[in-house]
């Protein structure tokens, strides 16, 4: 039974200034004794987007044990909920925990953080993405394992990729030093190159719960495609508070913020999507299930009472139309809707 203690964003905004103190201390240290640390930011070719021409330096000497950017910090056992909806009106709701969970990547040891996604109330996806920061605070992402979640079953794993791995590269989610029209390489997963530009620093930003003065706004794009985000990360929450889509009313916003979770639940494990009964199979136990049936005119595949189902929509001789719910499992009728 874990214990929940709610933080207003106020309380947040107090964490991370006093992150950003520690920070700052830190690097007059290391100004006054001399001691430089080699820049590991990737640099990018402006003139090309191919992957390869990004510079990687991934020491784990020049890694750090936590996470502590004061736009991007990981504290285990926060959970920081996200409501808000799609260019296509649905309803998303998200769950992002900082868990106490490790894993080696390219020999540097990062911090897993698990997130959940429901589409009008439904689990759609659920991921493990792993971090880490640097000495220059920048914060990078080395990876992630996506679950996509059909009715819940797993039904498959998404945009999965960890550097190191069929080329995939780790890149930056957020800079230590960020300055307006820095350009950086986001992550590569082998296939496509995401960069991010910043647009703005010290950026005043609004959800329905609370209003933020001190955000960093940044573009995140996939080359060669229409693909981006504009996404504000506010020191008051230490993490993505805000996560529009361009040109669309796509906007997913922080709501709340929870500490004290445990991390032991993360790895679920989902029963394997896979059914035997086909289109054609569906289609013949519909048409036998309606009397005086002519014909079938659609079929899709949908979720009924969390139930992935086939809805196969027949015509009978009477012209009226006839919908038949059939259980994609186990090929079982639902239920039967005249229309």
């Amino acid at each position: 039974m874990k214990a929940i203690r709610y933080i207003p964003l106020l309380t947040i905004l107090a964490i991370g200034c006093a992150d950003e103190t520690s920070t700052v201390d830190q690097v007059d240290s290391n100004e006054q004794s001399g001691k430089k640390d080699t820049p590991i930011t990737p640099v990018i070719d402006d003139n090309s987007n191919d992957a390869k021409d990004d510079l990687l330096e991934l020491r784990p000497e020049n890694f750090v044990d936590s996470v502590n950017n004061p736009y991007f910090s990981i504290t285990p056992g926060r959970k920081y909920f996200y409501d808000g909806k799609d260019a296509k009106g649905i309803k998303i709701h998200r769950e992002l925990l900082a868990s106490d969970k490790s894993k080696e990547i390219n020999g540097i040891n990062t911090i897993t953080m698990w997130e959940r996604e429901w589409h009008d109330d439904l689990l759609v996806s659920d991921t493990k993405k792993y971090y880490a920061q640097d000495k220059n605070n920048n914060v990078w992402i080395f990876g992630e394992y996506e679950q996509e979640i059909f009715g819940g079953y797993l039904k498959g794993e998404g945009d999965s990729w960890l550097s190191g791995e069929n080329n995939a590269k780790a890149g930056i989610v957020v800079p230590g030093q960020p300055s307006i029209g820095q350009e950086l390489m986001r992550e590569y997963d082998g296939i496509e190159e995401e960069k991010s530009e910043i647009l703005a620093v010290g950026e005043s930003a609004n959800t329905t719960t609370s209003g933020f003065s001190n955000c960093l706004k940044i573009r995140d794009y996939t080359t060669g495609t229409e693909e981006e985000e504009v996404n504000y990360y506010c020191k008051e929450a230490g993490n993505l508070t805000i996560e529009t889509v361009p040109d669309t009313f796509s906007k997913i916003q922080l709501t709340r913020v929870e500490d004290n979770f445990s991390s032991d639940g993360i790895n679920i494990k989902y029963p394997p999507y896979k059914t035997e009964i086909t289109e054609e199979m569906a289609k013949k136990t519909a048409l036998k299930k309606v009397a005086l049936s002519d014909e079938v005119t659609a079929i899709s595949i949908e979720i009924r009472d969390g139930t992935p189902v086939y809805v196969v929509d027949v015509l009978d001789d009477n012209k009226d139309t006839t919908k038949v719910y059939i259980n994609l499992m186990s090929g079982s009728v639902i239920k039967t809707e005249l229309i």
